[in-house]
């Protein structure tokens, strides 16, 4: 694991060719800045692969992250977890190839990418397929532009772990797409494509229930998480499901 406290260089800090398998966390920022991350290849981590706290003015390019811890609490298993952070720039920057996806998030046991009272932050030509949860959470994140990106969540997974049937991924009312929960507002949702087998491509606020893959059914969930706020605007994106009025009848992806 690659932690930095306190690194605050304005001329940059960089953390690129990083390789690891099943090794815990990948990189953590605690209240640091200006740090590029490119061309991290981090599969099957056993929590988080990158966790950004009360940090800014992060880039990231040309990685594939991936993250597979069954059984674990929220947030020990996510592409990438950011709290208390501004200014990231997750592709969208001139390192990142022109028409292709520059990072990937992809068959996480956990969300794809989730911020958490977090603002201004890109997030351009990304894949989350988190088979277990959900791809993008916006939770009470603000001026966050999400384009030219994908979700794909085919719904929770049933396993066998020490002689019982149990779920892979959280116990959440957020699996699907995208989430925009508890007064998320003035975000830019443009040029996607989302889709979930179970939950819903695009939501305000969680599902309310819980898809139990052992028991083949939805559970109640409470409390459920609470809708987004004002502002935010969707165009030219495609989806089957969504508890959005704005956004009915849906626009299915071709």
């Amino acid at each position: 694991m690659i932690v930095l406290v306190d690194v605050n260089n304005p001329a940059g800090t960089a953390i690129s060719n990083v390789t690891a398998n099943e090794d815990g966390r990948g990189v953590e920022l605690d209240s640091s800045s200006y740090v590029n991350l490119d061309q991290l290849d981090f599969n099957k981590m056993t929590g988080n692969t990158l966790f950004f706290n009360r940090s800014s003015h992060v880039t990231l390019a040309n990685s594939k992250l991936k993250a597979t811890a069954d059984g674990q609490v929220p947030h020990n298993s996510d592409g990438l977890y950011a709290v208390d952070s501004a200014y990231l720039s997750i592709g969208g920057v001139p390192a990142c190839p022109k028409s292709q996806a520059c990072n990937s998030f992809d068959y996480d046991s956990g969300w794809g990418v989730y911020l958490q009272d977090t603002h201004d932050v890109t997030i351009d030509h990304a894949s989350a397929n988190a088979d277990d949860t959900g791809g993008y959470v916006l939770d009470n994140a603000w001026n966050v532009d999400l384009g030219n990106s994908n979700a794909q969540a085919s719904g929770p997974i049933c396993i066998t772990l020490n002689g019982q049937k149990t779920h892979t991924g959280y116990y959440s009312d957020m699996q699907g797409g995208l989430f925009l929960v508890n007064g998320s507002h003035d975000n830019a949702i443009h040029d996607d494509q989302f889709a979930a087998d179970k939950g819903f491509d695009i939501a305000s606020g969680g599902n309310g229930s819980f898809f139990d893959p052992c028991a083949h059914a939805n559970q109640p969930f409470s409390p459920a998480e609470a809708p987004m706020g004002s502002g935010n605007t969707f165009t030219n994106v495609c989806y089957a499901a969504t508890d959005i009025a704005s956004l009915e009848p849906a626009q299915p992806c071709r």
